[in-house]
């Protein structure tokens, strides 16, 4: 078995026991920083239900589901979710409007700019398949994930400066109003009981197409059986 799975697996332990111990709900909260604009997060959701709620923290900031003060002006975050075979589900890529002194969708504004760029959503996900097993990709507004497949890449894959133009040092980040922004984002899973969200170990895009692959693997040797 290769050894990110050794990873996934230990730290899919870990991680349940933790939200456990300090918390009664099924929240699993995350947090990090981008190096370059371009950059995408991976989370493999294991889920018994039939939606996740995904709560992100990088533009506005705010009290997260494990009681984290999270500091605003982070990047303005687009999420994506797709299912165990790597195709595309659902995304919300704009966050919501300020209606003051707070959100459309229940994050906080941005005191600078009062924009409301974090996601607060709830995906509806279509009846579960044998595994289970769904895809959700973070990454930076402008840099939405593709609305087909994980196998097609982000409009940026190799491009450190994306946005804007590449007179400004690397790493910079932007909104797409041009405000200056950070690196850091901090995301929220609410699933069932039963269920189990895990980071992507390095080098994620890999990660993912492999184990889309090996799911697939398993899929037809039932199939066959």
């Amino acid at each position: 078995m290769p050894q990110f799975i050794h990873r996934l697996a230990r730290l899919s332990v870990s991680l349940a026991i933790t939200v456990g111990l300090c918390s009664a709900s099924t929240i699993f909260s995350f947090s990090g920083a981008f190096t370059f604009d371009s950059d995408v997060r991976y989370f493999t959701v294991t889920a018994a239900t039939l939606s996740i709620g995904v709560r992100t923290y990088s533009y506005g900031g705010g009290v997260n589901g494990v009681g984290q003060n999270i500091l605003e002006g982070g990047f303005a975050p687009s999420i994506a979710l797709y299912d165990s075979t790597g195709v595309f589900i659902a995304a919300d890529t704009l966050g919501g409007t300020f209606v003051g002194p707070g959100c459309s969708n229940g994050t906080t504004p941005y005191s600078v700019t009062k924009e409301c760029l974090d996601i607060k959503t709830v995906f509806a996900i279509p009846p579960l398949q044998a595994t289970g097993v769904y895809f959700v990709a973070l990454s930076q507004q402008g840099n939405d994930a593709p609305q087909t497949t994980l196998i097609d890449q982000f409009p940026f894959p190799a491009d450190t400066d994306f946005f804007p133009p590449a007179k400004f040092p690397d790493p910079v980040f932007f909104n797409l109003n041009g405000t200056v922004l950070g690196p850091s984002w901090a995301v929220d899973f609410t699933v069932g009981d039963a269920d189990t969200v895990v980071p992507e170990v390095p080098e994620p895009a890999s990660c993912v197409l492999t184990l889309i692959g090996l799911l697939g693997l398993a899929a037809r040797k039932r199939w066959h059986a």
